[in-house]
């Protein structure tokens, strides 16, 4: 009897990862700082948005040499977006087109280069 008792768990917990993981967006990524400066205002928006939106952040800040996964809503559909980050002095940086329903990392770099992958 406990043999199938523990059975039954270890398939709820199956069941409940899998829910979970069919519930991430196609969207989500994970952003590194490797800029040298740390981020205080971070944006992700459609590329086709006239507007940046909410700061990412929040009250937070993203130090170089971090890194930092973005969730998004799992009915998302939008594929191609921009991302602008402000540091502490006010300057900023753009990158466009990210097809985010392809990539899954974006490495930012000194000099306003990125990466992904």
């Amino acid at each position: 009897m406990r043999k199938i008792h523990i059975l039954a768990m270890v398939a709820l917990l199956m069941i409940s990862f899998s829910s979970f993981a069919f519930a991430a967006a196609a969207q989500d990524f994970t952003i590194h700082n490797q800029t040298g400066v740390d981020i205080h205002y971070l944006y992700v928006s459609p590329h086709a948005s006239n507007s940046w939106g909410s700061d990412v952040l929040g009250h937070d800040h993203f130090p170089t040499g971090s890194d930092m996964h973005i969730y998004f809503n799992p009915s998302e559909k939008v594929a191609m977006w921009d991302i602008k980050v402000v540091d502490w002095n006010g300057n900023s940086l753009y990158w466009e087109n990210f097809n985010l329903k392809k990539i899954y990392d974006i490495v930012l770099k000194k000099g306003g280069v990125a990466e992904s992958h």
